[in-house]
Formats: C-alpha cells, sequence, structure tokens
C-alpha cells in the first residue's frame, strides 16, 4: 500500500488508466491516505500527478508494516494530525506509544464527534 498525503485543501480525484478497460478513480483527501500500489505507480505517470509531487502538494509518506512505529514520536504525531480517514487511524491504535496513542483517539474523537445540536 502507497501513502501518499494530500497537502491541498480541497478533495482530488484521479483517473487511471488501466490499459484498455474503463478507468478507476482514485480519491485523495486532505491529509494522509491509502493508496494500492499499482494504481499509484500508473497515477505517477501523469503529468499533473508530477507537477503536484515536485510542488510537495502531493507527498509520498513511507510507512513499513509497523506503521508509525518507525517514526519519531514527534513525526508520527504529526501524522496523525494529517489523517482524515478514522480506519487507518483506528489500525494505528495499537501503538504503544501514550503520547501517540492520545493522539489518535484525539483525531477519532474530532473525526466522528457530532456537528452541533441540532435541538439548540
Amino acid at each position: 500500500m502507497a501513502y501518499i498525503i494530500n497537502n491541498r485543501l480541497s478533495l482530488d480525484t484521479l483517473i487511471v488508466k488501466r490499459g484498455g478497460k474503463a478507468g478507476v478513480g482514485i480519491r485523495l483527501m486532505p491529509g494522509l491516505n491509502r493508496v494500492k500500489d499499482e494504481l499509484w505507480a500508473r497515477a505517477k505517470e501523469n503529468i499533473h500527478v508530477q507537477n503536484r509531487l515536485d510542488r510537495d502538494e502531493y507527498v509520498e509518506q513511507q510507512l513499513g508494516d509497523d506503521g508509525l512505529q518507525a517514526l519519531s514520536t514527534i513525526k508520527a504525531i504529526k501524522m496523525v494530525e494529517k489523517t482524515t480517514d478514522v480506519s487507518i487511524l483506528e489500525g494505528w491504535l495499537d501503538d504503544d506509544r501514550s503520547k501517540v496513542k492520545t493522539a489518535i483517539k484525539k483525531q477519532i474523537e474530532r473525526l466522528t464527534a457530532p456537528v452541533g445540536d441540532p435541538e439548540e
């Protein structure tokens, strides 16, 4: 799995062509995204994607099988703050560092909190 950070403030949808078949869409939310390696390799062939990589609007983040474990605590917390996909965050809850785990839980709470009280 490739991990891509979308530093833009908008949702981006990329259409990746697969030979003679219909294209497949890749949705990049602001923050960290997971994309299948094969699809990301094809997406990077597009000049617009290359330009965004060159301008650091998209950043390829290397995360091994250990997830956040390979990153320092500070870098791991910054990565958590850039992540808006709750399923990715939930997958990282097994991190054994209390500060990282607290940051993950807070980010999940922010993302899943109700948006205002309907009775107000």
